[in-house]
């Protein structure tokens, strides 16, 4: 429902919102006492362009390159395993690309939120001037940039339910100007339990969400089925070289150097007791891999019912990683189930326009903005 608070509204000043007749008065609380102010009322922003936008920019810029040369070089020099390489490439560059997205966010922001008595004024890269009497809704949602996840996104929608300006950034007195605002366009919030409908916008914003969404449930879902089966087959594995292998001999039927010239690795060939042949691959050192050539025999320890079970006497080189252990593929088997459970009602609920708003402590069901 829309209605004009100020009834000593001028007409003849609609069209030109820098001219307020001084006389003019706003709900100065949400008890709807007023008070005279000095026009605009003004709302600056408490990020600037240092802040907001060079500083996460430069930030964003440095991780990225860190993570991208670290990933050079651990292909090129190092061997510290897997857990090692994300925490120096994966980690950083995730961290600056969220970091870039804030500071493009950020240059977008809006800076100022000026209010006068015909409309709202918003400026930032460009600015805009919205008449009251074309907002008959105020919404409050976070932002669903991973760079400005902290910031809340006030959308003023006209009478279609459709946007017709949102601001954006960290305001100081958020509060406040979001209480003003609604009060000099006649706006009162929901009743509680009343449903609000979803906007054309914020249901195509949902299917572009829950597509993303989709991806990474699709991801999480087949590393938390997977890695579980994984570290059952390597607890296997490593119960049956303990109690059942015996020594042995392969044949070496391949020689690989890896593109970082250091790797050196091996495919050696090993017939079980009914006939089949598994084929292994496996680092070797290079003494070891400087040693031997194709169709050598390789001295080993197998399973002979199980000859996908092996592993070379002298010469393999075993990872030292943590991830790579039964426990550690059960337990990321195990985060990639919860995250499943948590991402696939979000995906649901982002395709049919909704989100989960967290505040003050609760969640809360709200129409994408």
């Amino acid at each position: 429902m829309h209605n004009d608070p100020l009834s000593q509204r001028d007409d003849q000043y609609f069209d030109n919102p820098y001219r307020a007749p001084k006389s003019l008065q706003v709900p100065a609380d949400t008890e709807g006492h007023s008070a005279p102010v000095t026009w605009p009322l003004t709302y600056a922003s408490s990020t600037t362009p240092l802040t907001g936008v060079v500083l996460p920019g430069f930030l964003g810029c440095v991780l990225v390159a860190f993570g991208l040369i670290m990933f050079v070089v651990h292909l090129m020099f190092l061997n510290g395993g897997q857990m090692a390489m994300h925490l120096s490439t994966t980690m950083p560059i995730i961290g600056g690309v969220f970091s870039l997205m804030g500071a493009w966010s950020n240059n977008k922001a809006i800076r100022e939120v000026r209010l006068w008595p015909q409309g709202i004024e918003l400026i930032g890269k460009t600015s805009q001037t919205i008449p009251w009497q074309h907002i008959h809704d105020v919404r409050v949602a976070d932002s669903t940039n991973p760079g400005t996840m902290m910031q809340k996104v006030i959308t003023l929608a006209g009478a279609d339910n459709e946007p017709v300006g949102k601001i954006t950034g960290v305001f100081k007195r958020h509060g406040d100007m979001l209480s003003q605002i609604r009060g000099m366009a006649g706006i009162t919030e929901n009743p509680a339990g009343e449903k609000r409908a979803v906007s054309a916008a914020g249901k195509k914003k949902g299917r572009r969400t829950a597509l993303i969404t989709g991806v990474g449930t699709l991801l999480m879902g087949t590393a938390g089925i997977f890695l579980p089966l994984q570290a059952y087959w390597r607890h296997e594995a490593n119960q049956l070289m303990a109690s059942s292998a015996v020594a042995g001999t392969g044949t070496v039927t391949n020689k690989l150097i890896a593109p970082n010239g250091r790797t050196r690795r091996i495919h050696y060939s090993v017939t079980g007791t009914d006939g089949t042949v598994e084929t292994h691959n496996v680092e070797v050192t290079r003494e070891f891999y400087d040693s031997i050539h194709f169709g050598d025999s390789v001295a080993i320890r197998y399973v002979p019912d199980r000859p996908d079970i092996s592993e070379l006497v002298v010469g393999q080189v075993f990872e030292d990683d943590i991830t790579d252990t039964p426990m550690a593929l059960l337990l990321m088997g195990i985060f990639g189930i919860a995250a499943t459970c948590f991402m696939l009602p979000i995906m649901v609920l982002s395709w049919k326009g909704y989100d989960v708003d967290f505040n003050k402590g609760r969640f809360k069901i709200v129409p994408l903005e």
